[in-house]
Parts: structure tokens; C-alpha cells; sequence
């Protein structure tokens, strides 16, 4: 397992960045980088938004549906009962939707600590990564002539 421990600073999405882009590389799955870094930067960002205070770790492991990556903060900020408007930018709820939109699986840790996003690498077809590049430009979270392999 791999991670990155983060406070809530001026660098923090260029260390994350790096870190996912480093993690695709390592692990050979490149073309799944846009999919993985929106989600957990977005995570991230609600979590320092939340309480600049903590600190996050960043950590991915392989399961057998393919590669996890978990967001984990030492206080509950995840809790579903924080936040329950419909999804704003910056929203919890925004962070549940890309969550569920663009990973295979993702769950919350009963203590609204640890968010985990499974995304099944080994078993998406060319189909359903075209659909996830299309949900990202409808959020304007990438370009349309932003090309990913």
C-alpha cells in the first residue's frame, strides 16, 4: 500500500496530484488518472474546507475488483448527516455523487472518517471509460478537446 499524508497548505492539491499521476504510472493504469484524481481531490478539498485543521491520508491498495483508494481524515467529516442539500460545488454531497458516478464502488466508513472508491481497472471496457470522460466535461471538471488514452 502506498500513501501520502497531507495538511491543508498552499501545495496540497500539487502534492496529491503528483501522487495519484506517480500511482497511475507505478500501477500501469495511466488512462484511468482523470477518473481517480477528480473524486479523491475533490474529497480532499471538501475535507480541508470542513476543518483546515486536520490532516488527510492518501492511500491506495489492489483488491480484487481492481485498485482502492481511500481518503481518511482524523475527524468525521464524511458523515452523510453534515450536509444533505442537493450537490453544490464543494458540497458533501457533490463528493458523493462524483464518488458514485466515476468509481465502481464507493463507502463510507461508519465513523464518517475513511472514504473508499474502488475502481474495477481490470474489468472496464473502452465503453464505459468514454461515458466517465463524458460525465467529467458535463461537470466542467475537463475540457471537451482534452484528450485521454
Amino acid at each position: 500500500m502506498q500513501n501520502i499524508e497531507l495538511q491543508s497548505n498552499n501545495d496540497f492539491s500539487n502534492k496529491l496530484d503528483a501522487f495519484i499521476c506517480n500511482s497511475c504510472d507505478l500501477i500501469h493504469i495511466s488512462n484511468y488518472y482523470a477518473t481517480i484524481e477528480v473524486p479523491v481531490m475533490r474529497a480532499v478539498e471538501f475535507a480541508f474546507n470542513s476543518d483546515p485543521s486536520i490532516s488527510v491520508n492518501i492511500s491506495y491498495s489492489f483488491c480484487n475488483e481492481g485498485v482502492s483508494f481511500n481518503v481518511e481524515s482524523n475527524k468525521s467529516i464524511f458523515n452523510s448527516s453534515n450536509n444533505s442539500e442537493f450537490p453544490q460545488s464543494g458540497s458533501l454531497q457533490e463528493v458523493f455523487l462524483l464518488s458514485s458516478l466515476l468509481s465502481d464502488n464507493f463507502e463510507v466508513s461508519s465513523d464518517g472518517k475513511i472514504l473508499v472508491m474502488t475502481f474495477s481497472v481490470r474489468g472496464i471496457d473502452s465503453h464505459e471509460a468514454a461515458n466517465r470522460v463524458k460525465i467529467l466535461e458535463q461537470y466542467s471538471i475537463l475540457s471537451p478537446t482534452h484528450q485521454y488514452q
